[in-house]
Parts: C-alpha cells; sequence; structure tokens
C-alpha cells in the first residue's frame, strides 16, 4: 500500500472534569489526564542493527499555574491533592505541556542508509490551561 491521508489531533486536550468541591481538613483529589501521541512505528539503528518501536512517545507535563498553598500536582502523573485549611472558594488554573525531542540527522550519511544523530532539541508541541473553581466547605461537626 501507498501512503495515505492521516488526522492529527490538537494536543494536548484536558479530557477530565475537575472535582469542584472539597471540605477543611479532607483530603482533595483530582486525577487530570490530557491526549497524546505514542508517536509513529518507524525503523532506528540500535547497537548496529535495525530496531522497529514507538520511540517518539509524548510525556505530558503537568503544573498547577494557579491555587492555594494547600494544594500540590505531581508533574508526571497529573494528580492534583492537597488538604485544605480553610472554607471558601479558590480558584485553580492547570496547564499541561507537551514538549519533544527532535533528532536532527546528518543527511549525507543518511543517503548511505546509516543515521548520524547530529544533535537533538526540545520542541514545543503544544499546551493547555483549565480553569475551575474549588467550593471548600467548612469541616464536617
Amino acid at each position: 500500500s501507498g501512503p495515505s491521508d492521516y488526522a492529527v489531533a490538537r494536543r494536548p486536550v484536558i479530557y477530565t472534569n475537575p472535582v469542584l468541591t472539597a471540605r477543611v481538613g479532607a483530603e482533595y483529589r483530582y486525577q487530570v489526564s490530557a491526549n497524546r501521541s505514542i508517536g509513529d512505528l518507524s525503523s532506528r539503528m540500535a547497537d548496529g542493527s535495525q530496531t522497529s518501536g514507538y520511540f517518539d512517545i509524548e510525556k505530558p507535563r503537568f503544573t498547577l499555574a494557579k491555587g492555594p498553598a494547600w494544594l500540590r500536582i505531581d508533574e508526571a502523573a497529573g494528580l492534583l491533592s492537597g488538604t485544605p485549611d480553610v472554607a471558601g472558594s479558590t480558584d485553580v488554573a492547570v496547564t499541561v505541556t507537551i514538549d519533544r525531542q527532535v533528532r536532527r540527522l546528518d543527511e549525507a550519511v543518511l543517503r548511505w542508509g546509516r543515521e548520524k544523530v547530529l544533535f537533538t532539541e526540545t520542541e514545543r508541541v503544544g499546551a493547555t490551561t483549565q480553569k475551575f473553581v474549588i467550593d471548600v466547605k467548612k469541616a464536617a461537626d
């Protein structure tokens, strides 16, 4: 078969709904999830032999762009958690970014069927931010 058209999805996109309520003294948890690409099946030279695989799997990076001091996010996993210490409403913003390593190859060597990496650089694929408000209730009596 020959080449075909393909579609590219915008990424990252946060596809989970935030937990909007919390209680003073009780742990708050929200697992933020975003789409990513596993890349294309491709071949590379590894230890002198050709190897096929998915080499360009994207890893989203999660950051807490805005939020109270009690709230934290796991940068790799996207778990937002913490224990509120005061009642009230608090603004939260979670940002997800995807960067990828791009390999620049020596084209003269590549023409001879060999692969020589000249250098790698980081390229931003995309970023998105989810904003929401957590309503923190007083502790239960």
